[in-house]
Order: C-alpha cells, then structure tokens, then sequence
C-alpha cells in the first residue's frame, strides 16, 4: 500500500465528497444492523474503564471488536478480549506517543503566545511559528485516527503503522480533516448528553474511524488493481481480465450493504 501513496497525488474535492459519501453510508448501515452489539459492548468498555484499566487498551478492544463487521463477520465479546490482550501494550505506546508530540506543541504554542517571553519585533513570528503548531496538531489527530484502526485491522508494528497513517493523511487532507470534525462532534454530543459516555461514545467512534479507513483502503486496492493492468503487456491483459473482474466484483460485493437507502428503516419488510 505504501508504494502506491507514495506515487499518489493529493485527493481531489471530489473524491474526498465521494469518500465522505460511502464513509457515512458503512457508518450508518454498521451502526444500524449491528446496535445491540455496540450498545452492550459500549456499555461494559465504559465500567470496564471505570476499574482504572487503561483506555487505550479498551479503545483498541473496541476496534478489533468493530473490525469484525468489517470483515463480514459477526462480532462476539470474546473478539472484544482477544483485542484487548493482542493490542493493548501497542495501543498504549501509540497513545504515549501521540500525548508526547501534541504536549511538546501545545508547550511551544503557550511559548509562542506569550508575550511576556516573545520580544515585541518578534511576535509575528512569534503567532506564525503558533500557529504552524496548532495546524501540526491537527495533522497528529487525524494520524492517530488512521492510526489506531491500521494497528488493529493490519496488524503490523508501530513504526510501519504510524507511516501508513501519516501517507493517508498526506493524500487525503479534506477527507481526513472532515472526518475528524465528525469525531469531535461525536465526542461533543457525549459530552453534553453525559449518557453518552455509557451508551455510544466508543461505538459510534470506532464505526467511523474503521468506516474511514475501510474506503480508503478500497480506493487504494481499486488503484492498484488499475495501475497492475496497466502495467501487463497488452497480450496478457486480456487472459488475466476475468481475474481482475473477479477481484473488482469481490471488492464490490462486500460493499454492497451499503448500497441500501433510508426507506429500509420504515418499512424493512419491502427489502
């Protein structure tokens, strides 16, 4: 995957709505067919953080947890504590990190706002070097959001994990910016209900970031796939196209329970 973003130029406006659109639709549909799940699983992440066992660990249960719906599957809360026992020591040096870098920045933003420790013929860039900070803030944020699910989903180490996410990032800064708005406003709606914390802080977080991250990686595998046939000589295209049918039927087909509209709520019987 890595190659094919390095060779990969920003994302369009376009593409970004685009991946918005199927990003909503997996969150939606997930959240939908699979609420009793997230609600019970939800419920014990909450009281289970609250016996001072560390959060990090129950996130990356709850992504592991969620990832199975990704892979067609059912979840089972046994899926919930292999997640926590392959992931936790990971998930909580990845947390580590991420509190360490947006520390030091918010430590050089203070700094830098400070007037009584910035001369007066510095301060302009003195608030540039500020806010060049707070934007490097933002890019950690919507790393960690790739980061977390890669971790979980892949299953590779903490270095190859957090290139993969920041190569992400790079290509899609609208995309990764838009659904990390939609985390803070996720996170928000918990803060002001309060119920939310026991009923759908972690569910409704963990469907969007392995939503996020499953279309972005559906994007790069149909990307590959186009650049692997375009690199076959012209006499083998065609004895490999009914391969490279299937492979795009595969792909396809796994996303075809998203394909469902809103009607399928109020009158699921007709469906």
């Amino acid at each position: 995957m890595d190659e094919v973003l390095l060779r990969a130029s920003p994302g369009t406006s376009g593409e970004a709505k685009a991946l918005l659109s199927r990003t909503f639709a997996k969150f939606w549909w997930d959240t939908y067919d699979f609420l009793g799940h997230f609600l019970l699983a939800n419920i014990l992440s909450f009281f289970t953080s609250l016996l001072v066992i560390p959060i990090p660990g129950i996130w990356a249960a709850f992504l592991y947890f969620a990832s199975q719906i990704t892979d067609e599957r059912e979840p089972e809360f046994i899926d919930f504590w292999i997640g926590f026992k392959r992931y936790f020591l990971r998930s909580a040096l990845l947390t580590l990190i991420g509190v360490l870098v947006i520390g030091v920045l918010v430590v050089n933003i203070l700094f830098y706002m400070n007037s009584a420790l910035v001369p007066a013929s510095l301060r302009i860039p003195a608030a540039i070097a500020a806010g060049l900070c707070f934007w490097a803030i933002i890019f950690v944020l919507m790393v960690l959001v790739y980061a977390y699910p890669i971790m979980v989903t892949q299953n590779v180490g903490l270095r190859q994990t957090l290139k993969s996410a920041a190569l992400i990032v790079l290509d899609n800064p609208l995309y990764s910016f838009v659904v990390l708005i939609m985390l803070a406003g996720i996170l928000a709606l918990a803060l002001l209900t309060y119920v939310g914390f026991v009923v759908f802080l972690y569910a409704l977080s963990a469907t969007m970031v392995n939503s996020a991250l499953d279309n972005v990686m559906k994007k790069y595998a149909d990307r590959q796939a186009a650049q692997q046939a375009q690199e076959q000589p012209q006499e083998q295209r065609r004895l490999t196209s009914w391969i490279q049918i299937k492979d795009k039927e595969e792909r396809e087909k796994k996303h075809d329970r998203y394909k469902r509209t809103i009607r399928e709520i109020f009158k699921p019987w007709e469906y």
